[in-house]
Order: structure tokens, then sequence, then C-alpha cells
């Protein structure tokens, strides 16, 4: 007892709660309640075996159903046993796992022809013949032979503790053990059956000889007790030890009592006996199932915990994503104010300069175009943002990149600045491309304010253009780059080149939105960018975008200004900002319009529903209040249904159209020409469809 209370003091965590590198029961050491628990198993077996001794001889009837009933579950627990340690082998590569395996495996494959041989079972002298002697000497032979295996068990795992032995080769070992068992079964069987004269007798009609109970016996109870011993001296402390104690203990009472105790078949001890070999093949068999429910219960928490942190993952990389937000709003922020800053600066400037002497009217007409000059370069950045969002409208047109180039050289030559020297090499003929004009425009001169920058002290800039046919990038595209000898990127600038709002720039001189707007732009027109550039070594972007077969589009003349309206329309303005309004009520009060005004949705509607004529509704899209201009109209046009609706928004038609219901729109900012045709084509439609616009 005290080496056993030495192990408790010693092993105090159960199995359930080792690391993954324990997770098998030769290796995990025994918790408490393993060492209580077989413990028990074990003094009661052998109180068990004190309380039969006095009734051992005593005859039973005989129930010979018995003898198949116990052996069918031993061999189910046995060759359960034997392919669960197996399976733990063959992961772990410990050899005393691949012996004891061996013992369990050979008893299962014994139990079949034990169970043939039996008297009385499948025939009056059994299916093997021979009768007592064959039944007794299997029986022995069994008996003898699982001790065996643990005891070879006991001594590789010494070995294996002290020189960490593994298998290399698991699949042979298998076999080998497989083969190991079948062959000692195969030589108890020759043993067995062969004549009375090749071993002694040790049993006639069920009656147990001298030489069982006094020699045999002896032996076999010698050969388990030395098996105990050497599973209990290993020290080990492994849960598997531990639950081998409590089989050989098990094993040793069903010897005594079957062999020592007893004297012939039927009585109480061999009943007994029959029990304490089912016990002794239960107990393994049972804690590797509650090992297997373990592991399952530990790969189930590590699902779960794989669940939980790959949540977390997804939590981190959206506030990740959250933060790179702000940071791009952060940097926007910067390069926008101060793009727009300078706007507004040019606009308020000329218009302090007009208010100071509007009586001059060359003066005047000057400084309201800078003014409206300034508004649109507000308006083209806005378009920039939207491009590269991808929520602005394109107007595609099939054109001739080398004409665009030629017609924008002079622009060209300003965008890269006097230090530089621009050149152009236009490759002839070049195919046909389909691309809004404007945005390819905006990004050339993009391309080129990158390559002015990275020449501080001046360089050549090259526009080149040719004719790339059908590779693995797809194609044919028009290739259109821009080269500079600049001071080039090294890989990490290259990396993020396309990267929204980063710039290697100063801080307050670029929004980081030029490469991204020339992205934009390329994959919009259905292409791609490729950047070459070395550090010192200069820069070359190239878009490529695709050819196409259609025919040059016509180019249209400028819209004539808008003609008188035969008669004098009144327009229903809701607007909610008041400077929008005011100005936009001032323009068509100046082009001879009638004009009501409303501050949101509920009031228009308000006005609709009264009896106020109204020939035109003129609303913006985002309105407060819960009634936007889309509802508005919607509701208008059912209280009047020749009312003529036209919306206007600063967002982009393609962000809204899900939203327009075929309604419509007019894009801000626009001008009073543009706005004017818009109202003309309405009155010109509301003629056709009834003749009058409104009652």
């Amino acid at each position: 007892m005290g080496g056993l209370r030495r192990k408790l003091a010693r092993v105090d965590t159960p199995a359930h709660q080792n690391p993954a590198g324990q997770a098998f029961l030769g290796t995990a050491p025994a918790g408490r309640w393993d060492w209580r628990l077989a413990m028990g198993f074990v003094v009661l077996s052998f109180l068990g075996l004190i309380a039969i001794a006095p009734f051992a001889r005593m005859r039973l009837a005989p129930l010979p159903q018995f003898v198949p009933a116990y052996e069918s579950a031993l061999w189910v627990c046995d060759m359960a046993t034997a392919l669960l340690l197996l399976g733990q082998f063959h992961r772990s590569r410990s050899p005393s796992l691949l012996a004891l395996s061996g013992g369990y495996l050979m008893s299962s494959l014994i139990i079949p022809p034990h169970m043939m041989a039996f008297p009385g079972l499948f025939a009056p002298q059994g299916l093997l013949g021979g009768a007592g002697p064959t039944i007794a000497w299997l029986y022995v032979l069994w008996h003898i032979g699982f001790p065996l295996f643990v005891l070879a068990h006991s001594l590789v795992a010494r070995v294996e503790t002290r020189d960490g032995w593994t298998v290399q080769r698991p699949g042979r070992a298998i076999l080998g053990v497989v083969t190991a068992a079948m062959a000692y079964v195969a030589l108890s069987l020759w043993l067995a059956l062969r004549d009375t004269a090749a071993l002694p007798t040790i049993s006639v009609n069920g009656e147990y000889g001298r030489l069982l109970t006094t020699g045999v016996a002896p032996t076999m109870v010698a050969i388990s007790v030395a098996a105990l011993a050497s599973v209990w001296l290993g020290r080990r402390g492994s849960v598997l030890d531990v639950w081998l104690t409590a089989v050989m203990s098990a094993w040793i009472c069903d010897i005594s009592v079957s062999s020592l105790l007893s004297n012939t078949r039927f009585d109480l001890a061999w009943y007994a006996g029959r029990v304490y070999a089912l016990m002794a093949g239960a107990f393994l068999f049972g804690v590797l199932l509650l090992d297997l429910s373990r592991l399952y219960g530990r790969l189930a928490d590590a699902l779960a915990d794989a669940k939980a942190q790959n949540e977390a993952l997804v939590r981190s990389r959206e506030e990740l994503t959250r933060a790179q937000r702000l940071e791009a709003i952060g940097q926007l922020t910067g390069g926008i104010a101060h793009d727009f800053n300078n706007i507004l600066t040019a606009v308020t400037g000329c218009l302090e300069m007009i208010s100071r002497k509007p009586d001059d009217p060359a003066r005047v007409r000057r400084l309201s175009g800078n003014a409206a000059a300034a508004a649109d370069r507000g308006a083209q950045l806005v378009r920039q943002l939207l491009t590269f969002s991808r929520r602005q409208n394109l107007n595609p047109q099939v054109l001739d990149a080398n004409d665009l180039l030629l017609e924008m050289a002079t622009l060209a030559r300003k965008a890269v600045g006097d230090a530089a020297v621009l050149k152009l090499d236009l490759g002839q003929p070049l195919d046909r491309i389909c691309v809004d004009a404007g945005e390819f425009q905006a990004a050339l001169l993009n391309l080129l304010s990158n390559a002015r920058d990275a020449m501080p002290g001046g360089g050549v800039v090259t526009i080149r253009t040719r004719n790339q046919p059908a590779g693995a990038k797809g194609g044919p595209y028009v290739v259109v780059s821009v080269d500079d000898t600049g001071e080039g990127m090294d890989a990490a600038t290259l990396a993020r080149a396309f990267e929204p709002f980063f710039t290697t720039k100063d801080v307050g001189r670029g929004t980081g939105l030029g490469l991204s707007q020339v992205y934009g732009f390329a994959e919009s027109a259905g292409g791609f960018v490729d950047i070459q550039s070395e550090p010192g070594a200069g820069s070359s972007v190239a878009l490529h975008l695709p050819r196409s077969l259609q025919p040059l589009a016509e180019v249209e003349p400028p819209p004539p200004p808008p003609a008188p309206l035969s008669r004098r329309l009144r327009i229903l303005v809701v607007e909610d900002d008041n400077d929008v309004i005011g100005a936009t009520a001032e323009t068509l009060r100046d082009a001879g319009f009638e004009v009501v005004t409303a501050a949101t949705g509920a009031e228009a509607l308000q006005v609709l529903k009264s009896g106020v004529r109204v020939d035109v509704l003129f609303t913006d899209v985002m309105m407060p209040g819960g009634l936007d201009g889309v509802g508005l109209a919607e509701a208008g046009l059912k209280a009047r249904p020749d009312l003529k609706v036209l919306l206007t928004s600063g967002y982009s038609e393609a962000a809204l159209q899900e939203h327009l219901h075929d309604l419509p729109i007019l894009a801000k900012p626009y001008h009073r020409d543009e706005l004017l045709r818009r109202l003309q084509g309405l009155q010109r439609r509301a003629e056709t469809d009834g003749g009058a616009v409104s009652s």
C-alpha cells in the first residue's frame, strides 16, 4: 500500500486533462480516479475469490447455453480491444502496445476452436473430438499464452521508456504480430488435437485430474503473477498499466477458481471462473471505449475552439478592414481637401472680384468663366472618385487612341511641366478601342502627372501606342503606355501602387487616387494595367484596352442652345439645401418659368394634393423626413397622372438605378443650358402625349 500511496501522490491529473502529446492510454498518466477504480476492482476480485473458496465445488445445474453466450461476449471484447490497441499503435508507433494487442488478438482467435471443442455444445464429444483432453489443454494454452503477451508488453515498455524505441514500419509490425498470434493458436490446436499420448491427461469426462490442479494450474497462476508483477513494478503510471493490473488480477482469479478450486465442469468455481474471464476481457475494453469517447470529446472541443478562433479571426479581419478604411478616409480627407480648397478658392475669388466691379461686362464674363472652369474641375474630381468605385455611368464610344492623344497633346505637355520633355511614339495603324473619352484622357493625365512627380529634376516622358495580339492574358489589345526616366519604385511601393489612397507624395500634394482611377478605368473598359519599374531606372505604366471591331463613333456636334418654350411652365422645385434651391429657383425664374419651392417631400406632396397648378416636379432624390424624391414622384403621379417628373441627385445614376423606377434623372452638378434642354424635352413629350402639360 505504500507504493500505491506514492503513486497516488505522484499522479493526480485525470486522464481527460492530458495534453495532446499524452492522448493514448500507453502514455497518458493515470488520474486519481483511474487508480481508485482499478484498485477497487482488484480488491473486489480477490475478496470474491476468498468468498467463493469454501463453496467452490458446489455442484450447480449444467447450462450448456452459458458457454456460447459468455465466450461470444468475450470474443467481442477481446477482438474489439485488439483492434482499438492496433489503432492506437498505428498512431503512436509504440511497440509495447503492439505486443499487448497481440495477446488480445490471440485470445480472440482461440475462442472459436475452444467453443467448437466443448463437449455437448455442437456435438457430444465436441466438433474437434478429444472431449476432455482437448478442451482442457486448449484452456491451459490459452491461459498461458495471454500472460506471456502481457509479460512481453511490460518488458518492451521498459525499453521503450528508457530508449524512446518506436516502430518505423507499422504495417509490417502489425502483420508480424497477427502472424505471431495465429501461429500460437495453430500450435495450441496442433498440440491439443494430437493423440492423447502427446500430452498428459488432465481431464476425463469433465473431471479434472490431479495433474491439472497441483501441477499445471499452479504453473498457469505463476506465469500470470509474473506478468502482474512485471506490470506493477514497471511503475510507468499510465492508464493502460493501471487497468492491466485489474485485468491480470481478474485473470489470476479466473485460473485459481477454475483450475485450483474447481474439480469438474458446472460447479460454482467453474461458473465463477468464466465470470472472472469475462471481467478480465471487459475491463480494458471498457476503458478503451471511455478513452475513445474522451478523444471524441476533445475533438469536439478542438473543433469548437477552431470555430471560435475562426470567428475571432473574421472579426479581426473586419476590424482591420475598418481600420484600413479609416486610414484611407484620413488620407482621402487631406488630399481631397487640398484639391477642393483650391477649387473653392478660385470660385470664391472670382465671385468676390465680380461683386467688386459688377458693371464691367468683359471682366464679369472672364471671371465667371474662370469660376465655372474651377467648378468643372471639382465635378471631374468627383467623377474620378465614382469611376474608381465603379458607381459612375460611363459613355463608351469607339475611338482611335492616337486621335485622342493628338487632340490632348497640348494639355499633355502642360501636365508634364517645363522641366520634362514629352515624346509621342504612336504606332500606325492602330486598332480601335471602345472607351469613355473623358475617362481615357483623365487616366492619361494622371499617368503624366505621376511621371512628372517622379522626375523632380526633369527627364523624358514617352507616350507609346501599339497593337498587341491575343496572348496568355487575353486580347487582342491596344496598349497605351507612359514611360518616364524618373526615380522608379521599389518592390514594396510597386505592390501597393494601385491601392486606393496610397501615395508616396508629401501630405497635401496628392490624393492617392491617380493610379486607382487608372486601374478603375481599365477594369471598367474590360482591360488591365501593367507596371514595370525599378529604383533608379524609371517606370512604365501600360494600359491594355480591348480592341473593338465596331466602326468609329461619329463626332456629335455641340447641342444647340435651348429654344424658347411655347408656354410658361410652373415648376415645383424640391430641395433640402437652401443654397441649391435658391440658385435653382433663380435660374428657372431668369429663364421665364414660374417656380414653387418646397424643402421636404411631405411639404411638396401637400402642394401637389392642393389645387395649385404644377406642370413639372423637379426634385432631389435624397430627401429628409422619410419621403425621398422617388416616393414623392410616385405619390405625385397618383394624385396628378399628367404630371411630368425630373429627378436630380449628386449620386450617380448607376448607384441609384434600382430605385429610380425608370424616372428621368439629371446628375449634379448641371449647367443652366442642360437643365433647360431637359425641361424643353419634357414639354415636347407632354405636347406629344396630350397637347398640354397640365390642366
